[in-house]
């Protein structure tokens, strides 16, 4: 199992992920504040990793269908893990370090869940989410920072771009999209899970998908929200 572990560890060290504009799509938007979803914003080589800060606007322009201010406001919310992503992280600091005029850089890892709730029974499922949400509650705090940062304090001729990501876009950043659309825009599971999938065009790996269920239990038996069938 050690073994395992290692070997998967040096496997996402040595494949490093390109910026891909099919994987960048729009999750919401409010005025001149828009809110994207999408993979790594890094060009990856063997001698150098470049932010592909041109890339990333003209993608988000293209998927808008129109062009956005010059010096607008970009801000990167980075789920990378720290351990086995920390070259990625740290370009991405380099980056708003040296333009600090450009946006911020967030950092807000999330590392998904071993266990899928639906192997529980609905009173061990309500037990939990209530005597032990601390992981729940980071994600709320995501969640919340988003809904923050697409509606608060936007200056109204620069504008704003706040843009998720996780390595490829798909299982990390499918699980916070799927958290932000449950919460804010009372999407059900199954809208959250068949966005997903047409984006990812697959099913979500176990552990963003176990943990994105349990998120959906939380803001059923917490938050009292409809969510519909979570399975």
């Amino acid at each position: 199992m050690l073994r395992f572990f290692i070997c998967l560890i040096w496997c996402f060290t040595l494949y490093a992920y390109n910026f891909n504009p099919a994987a960048v799509h729009l999750l919401d938007q409010e005025k001149n504040s828009y809110l994207f979803r999408g993979s790594l914003p890094l060009f990856n080589s063997d001698k150098e990793a470049k932010f592909a800060y041109k890339e990333l606007i003209e993608t988000c322009e293209r998927c808008l269908g129109h062009s956005l201010p010059p010096n607008i406001e970009l801000n990167i919310i980075c789920l990378l893990n720290p351990i086995y992503e920390s070259k990625e992280i740290k370009e991405g600091k380099k980056f708003f370090k040296h333009h600090p005029s450009r946006g911020l850089f967030i950092h807000l890892p999330i590392y998904g869940s071993l266990i899928n709730p639906n192997w529980l029974s609905q009173e061990k499922i309500y037990y939990l989410v209530h005597k032990h949400p601390c992981p729940l509650n980071h994600l709320t705090h995501i969640v919340y920072q988003l809904h923050d940062l697409l509606h608060n304090n936007v200056h109204a001729n620069r504008g704003r771009l706040t843009y998720v990501h996780c390595r490829a876009g798909h299982d990390r950043t499918g699980l916070i999209s799927a958290a932000y659309l449950m919460q804010c825009k009372n999407a059900s599971f199954e809208e959250v899970k068949n966005i997903n999938t047409q984006i990812s065009k697959k099913t979500m790996q176990a552990w963003s998908y176990n943990e994105m269920s349990w998120y959906a239990y939380y803001l059923k038996y917490v938050k009292k929200q409809e969510i519909g069938p979570i399975k």
